[in-house]
């Protein structure tokens, strides 16, 4: 999958971007989506993740950073066609 390497996108609120979810010791295959709840001044973001999550998981996370390879616990833009 290719990921977005687009600089001139900001997250801001409502935004929706891809998560990358740490699965069972793996970084999932497919991302799950994800709205962007706060943008923070350091360039991380909070978001609200949709979708299969492991067990015992919150859905909410803070202080994301993104990332240009689909890094596990990492955001991303979704891909334009």
């Amino acid at each position: 999958m290719s990921i977005p390497t687009n600089n001139e996108q900001k997250p801001t609120i409502g935004r929706i971007v891809f998560y990358w979810v740490l699965n069972s010791e793996e970084c999932q295959d497919t991302p799950n989506p994800a709205i962007v709840t706060r943008a923070n001044p350091d360039g991380t973001v909070d978001l609200h993740i949709f979708g299969d999550l492991p067990p015992d998981s919150n859905a909410l996370r803070r202080k994301v950073s993104q990332t240009h390879n689909g890094a596990c616990g990492s955001w991303s833009w979704p891909t334009r066609s």
